[in-house]
């Protein structure tokens, strides 16, 4: 899938009497469709810029600004864009202000219109339809604001510091607000979907925001519910092992957690064979539904296999999920042909690094590809059918930018059995 937005070496200087000012400087990144990006820094660091760049209202002294292949231009109908000011129109009415993008692009479509009212409705500013901008409060002028951006549904949406002009209380509701809004068409299949959240790793900083004491687990579970706006999840882990708390003060707190009905089911990560024996004891013994294990595991990693937790897991019938089963994008396509630009290691870096891609790895990367190809499958497809080949592992997680990577993905499915020739030839790939 091609990016939605693509940022390359995008330079910007503002000239005045007085000098040049560099505003930006060789800036380049990728956006792929259904992303969240942020950009972050100090006042002045050219933030604002940057956005004014993508829509248009600022070309580009260097470098190329392309959206879905297309340059964009001032009042392009794929962006909308909400500024730091909510630039509502005094003389209007609320209701006449949120609709006047559809006016300008002619746009008033029943289909559209009734968007509006249901806004308008969910996020309270129905009753205030009829007033005038000076008389809503700042966090209602906002509201309008998004709204009106909204109501275009636009490709791209760019949001310019929406809350700086808040009080701290304000742009705490304004935020809750616009949560609800992204989140509100995905909020219909709740009870079709299963959502979990962990404990037990950096949550906060300071006393009792890591490892494994009741105080953290259960604090960390209602800061998690708070901020998905959920009454419960349907798994919650406990994300390692905790060698300085009791293992059966951290399994009664996940037991209350599913006793108070914040979760349905409960599961361990990071665990090995020995300490999910244990821990699986004392769950049963609290009638605690304890139900899987999520653990790292892909072709290179076989950590699960020598440390019990795999065996251990098949014997009590305990489930595993896997995480990082095509190892960062290393067992995938990504890096056959060198390191893109817009690959993680070139945009994220913190868990998988340039110098992790060895002459010896991409040897090895190669030839499973080989071996993948004679499968009839991708690389990817074929790291994630050897995760699932045994049924002992009975789910992977997946990373994915966009919906055509979770249907490519699902094609591992289609053929999850391995012949013992091909289990083999990984076997020596992987220790080459």
């Amino acid at each position: 899938m091609k990016p939605l937005l693509e940022i390359r070496d995008v330079s910007l200087s503002y000239h005045t009497v007085s000098g040049e000012t560099k505003a930006l400087s060789n800036i380049s990144f990728n956006l792929m469709p259904s992303e969240f990006l942020a950009v972050v820094g100090p006042s002045g660091c050219g933030k604002s810029t940057l956005l004014n760049l993508i829509c248009g209202m600022l070309l580009a002294e260097e470098g190329t600004i392309l959206m879905n292949g297309i340059p964009p231009s001032p009042g392009d109908p794929r962006i909308g864009y909400m500024l730091q000011k909510d630039h509502l129109l005094e003389w209007r009415t609320i209701y006449q202000n949120v609709i006047l993008g559809l006016e300008i692009r002619n746009e008033k479509t029943p289909e559209k219109l009734a968007y509006i009212e249901e806004m308008l409705d969910t996020y309270g500013l129905d009753k205030f339809r009829t007033a005038r901008p000076s008389q809503l409060s700042g966090g209602m002028r906002q509201r309008a604001a998004l709204i009106r951006t909204l109501a275009l549904k636009p490709d791209l949406l760019l949001l310019d510091e929406p809350f700086s002009a808040l009080d701290y209380q304000t742009r705490l509701n304004v935020s809750d607000d616009i949560g609800r809004i992204l989140k509100k068409d995905l909020g219909v299949y709740r009870d079709e979907l299963v959502i979990s959240t962990k404990a037990g790793y950096d949550m906060w900083e300071g006393p009792y925001g890591n490892w494994g004491s009741r105080k953290h687990i259960l604090a960390s579970l209602d800061q998690s519910l708070q901020r998905m706006g959920l009454p419960y999840v349907d798994i919650f882990y406990h994300h390692r092992m905790d060698s300085n708390t009791p293992l059966e003060e951290t399994m009664s707190a996940l037991a209350q957690a599913v006793a108070e009905g914040k979760a349905l089911y409960v599961g361990l990560s990071n665990y090995d064979g020995r300490a999910l024996e244990k821990a699986c004891k004392i769950l049963n013994e609290l009638r605690c539904p304890f139900i899987i294990n999520q653990n790292r595991y892909f072709i290179f990693d076989r950590t699960i296999e020598q440390n019990g937790l795999k065996e251990s897991a098949a014997r009590l019938q305990k489930g595993i999920i896997a995480f990082s089963p095509l190892a960062q994008g290393m067992l995938t396509d990504r890096y056959l042909h060198g390191i893109p630009e817009d690959s993680r290691i070139k945009t994220d870096g913190r868990f998988l690094h340039a110098e992790d891609l060895t002459e010896k790895r991409l040897h090895q990367i190669h030839a499973l590809n080989e071996l993948a190809v004679n499968r009839g499958q991708t690389l990817a497809e074929m790291a994630l059918s050897w995760v699932l080949r045994d049924g002992i592992v009975t789910s992977v997680l997946i990373g994915a930018s966009n919906p055509s990577q979770i249907l490519d993905h699902i094609k591992a499915m289609e053929n999850t059995a391995f012949s013992e020739e091909e289990q083999v030839k990984i076997d020596q790939i992987t220790k080459m």
